[in-house]
């Protein structure tokens, strides 16, 4: 009330000063002075003197506001803000985000439907004047109702159940697309390339300064299909910030992956990170990918449709994926198998029966003594191996947990 009365005051003293103006200046022209409106008017009136100008009086106008001091960010920042009250342990409240106000907004848009050159229409140039039209009403009502909905989308939001692959459940990123990463500096562009979310968790650190600061962790596998691969971890304050950071620096790291036949590995591997083991036998056309779901999202992103994995030990997705291309990087081709031995490498397959199929030959001269054979094998042995070669899976002693030979 008190701002209202403010309001009135300072606009009865504006009135009675352009009166006061309009006096003055029909009394300097000899004319006869503005009778006044009302008897409150008549009580405040006052004697004039004909050969006396004052001039005119000017009213202090304030033509900028308290919006128009602060920027956009600053205005936002306010109106997110959490409440002081509202901190501590399991008292947080809902996280407001930044609207797009423009959304649903167009230039020159109205009720009437006018189209106007320059607002909402181009400007043709071979005409040499413009004139305002009218849109058809059919066409207008349909424009009015997708303003309305892009409008209401924020507060009608819908919850879209997540379209996950096989393997991963719960509402985590884990095995989504996020889509080809962003094109480079120089105008390269990665169409041919799919980002694969393998892992987005919430991580923390004590500074000495801010306390403690959280950060999004996000792991993105970027791949071809055909033999390119790549993956690299983001850290950002935002979710979707960790994940494109991540997906634009895995495109850096690529490295490419042999393939037998476009489908599966050359040979079986055995490989170890940390305290993960992961064995990888090679399978047939058609067997399919039988393997973590770490594993499988990877061979998608490389082209491989055929194989066998196995993880031992500890399940941390980073040193799932780590130790999973370090075994592919270490596995080596027929051609490179045949130059290393001096022999000719052959394969037997089920189809052909006892007759062997040469797949590779040396490029320098052919070693004419055998190779001499090891007498202790210096392959790693896995129990699981162990257990189902020598029957023992309906043992008493099956369920008993060791640790790899």
């Amino acid at each position: 009330m008190a701002l209202w009365g403010a309001a009135l005051c300072c606009l009865r003293r504006g009135l009675d000063a352009e009166r006061r103006a309009a006096c003055m200046l029909s009394t300097r022209l000899n004319a006869r002075p503005l009778p006044p409106s009302s008897s409150q008017d008549r009580d405040r009136s006052f004697l004039w003197i004909p050969d006396t100008y004052l001039g005119t009086v000017q009213q202090p106008v304030r033509y900028t506001s308290f919006f128009g001091k602060l920027t956009a960010d600053l205005l936002w920042k306010g109106a997110l803000a959490e409440k002081s009250s509202r901190k501590g342990r399991g008292k947080r409240s809902k996280k407001r985000f930044r609207k797009d106000l423009n959304k649903g907004q167009r230039i020159g848009e109205g009720q009437g439907g006018f189209l106007w050159p320059g607002l909402n229409i181009p400007v043709e140039k071979p005409q040499p004047t413009m004139v305002v039209q009218r849109r058809d009403p059919e066409r207008q009502n349909e424009i009015l109702t997708e303003m309305i909905r892009q409008r209401d989308s924020y507060d009608k939001r819908r919850k879209s159940r997540i379209q996950h692959e096989r393997g991963w459940t719960g509402s985590t990123f884990g095995g989504r697309s996020i889509g080809p990463p962003d094109p480079g500096p120089r105008g390269e562009s990665f169409e041919d390339f799919d980002s694969r979310v393998i892992e987005v968790r919430n991580v923390s650190h004590m500074t000495a300064k801010e306390g403690r600061t959280k950060m999004v962790r996000a792991l993105v596998v970027v791949g071809n299909g055909k033999g390119a691969v790549g993956f690299a971890i983001g850290k950002a304050p935002e979710k979707i910030a960790a994940l494109r950071k991540a997906k634009n620096m895995a495109i850096k790291r690529l490295q490419f992956i042999e393939r037998y036949n476009d489908h599966t590995i050359y040979h079986d591997i055995v490989t170890t990170f940390h305290k993960t083991t992961i064995s990888m036998k090679k399978k047939s056309n058609g067997y399919g990918l039988r393997c973590h779901r770490a594993i499988i999202t990877i061979c998608k992103l490389i082209g491989i449709r055929d194989l066998y994995a196995r993880v031992v030990g500890s399940t941390t997705l980073i040193n799932v994926a780590q130790a999973f291309l370090r075994g592919l990087q270490q596995q080596e081709t027929h051609q490179m198998l045949a130059d290393q031995k001096g022999l000719h490498v052959v394969e037997m397959r089920k189809e052909c029966g006892p007759l062997p199929i040469l797949v590779a030959s040396p490029t320098g001269p052919v070693v004419e003594d055998p190779e001499p054979e090891e007498i202790v094998s210096s392959r790693p042995l896995l129990w699981h191996e162990v257990k189902s070669a020598h029957k023992l899976s309906l043992s008493p002693w099956s369920k008993l947990k060791r640790t790899p030979l």
